[in-house]
């Protein structure tokens, strides 16, 4: 047997994520919009460790930022939000905090402040709209539903800090995976008219996916800790 067998049988143990323990569901009428950075839009980082980038004027022209800000003020996805009583968060990456002036707020979505808090977003929503980011893992975990916007795939992985790995978006995600603005409003809009509930499929895949859906996972990690 393979040196590197041997150790991951005596070292790995499967206990879960301590974080998802203080996961709460206080679902709200509420959507969140909760996008990633983008590593191939020549920004100028600031001084510091995880600090972001400076503001630039030319972010308006990408279309990180015509995606999201039309997103976010669709005439049709508005409507549909009044009418059934929801209001949106739009929660730029803290990468692209100086950028958050850019957007442009209505009577139905607010542009979230860097600081804001992922918990209290993961708590009160009632639908997460993100592209490449791990949140939607933290909102799967709650059994509610997920939306990836992925109009910029092409493009998305040339100089970022990650790659594509064994998660298949389209085969293991927890929603449905959107390539166009037009196909992620139609989603959005329609699980808002069906009062954002989670399709069958997702909840089948959150089901085998997780190994636990508790709020055990800091217990069963300690419990492996002090066995070894």
């Amino acid at each position: 047997m393979p040196w590197w067998i041997a150790l991951l049988n005596k070292e790995v143990k499967l206990a879960g994520f301590p974080r998802f323990d203080t996961l709460n569901d206080r679902s709200e009428k509420l959507i969140v919009v909760m996008p990633s950075w983008r590593g191939n839009m020549n920004l100028i980082p600031e001084e510091g460790i995880r600090a972001g980038f400076k503001y630039s004027e030319t972010f308006k022209r990408s279309g990180y930022f015509r995606f999201y800000n039309s997103l976010i003020n669709d005439a049709g996805l508005l409507g549909s939000m009044r009418k059934k009583g929801y209001r949106g968060a739009f929660c730029i990456h803290p990468h692209f905090a100086k950028q958050t002036v850019d957007f442009e707020a209505n009577d139905v979505f607010e542009i979230k402040e860097i600081p804001f808090s992922y918990q209290e977003m993961f708590a009160k929503g009632a639908v997460l709209v993100t592209d490449y980011s791990s949140v939607a893992f933290d909102f799967a975990y709650m059994k509610k539903p997920v939306v990836y916007a992925q109009f910029d795939r092409e493009t998305f992985y040339e100089g970022h800090t990650y790659d594509q790995g064994y998660f298949s978006y389209e085969r293991d995600g927890f929603g449905p995976v959107c390539e166009d603005y037009d196909r992620t409003v139609q989603t959005l809009t329609g699980l808002v008219l069906d009062d954002c509930r989670e399709p069958e499929e997702y909840r089948e895949r959150v089901e085998t996916f997780f190994a636990f859906t508790d709020k055990d996972n800091c217990r069963r990690v300690f419990e492996e800790i002090r066995r070894l």
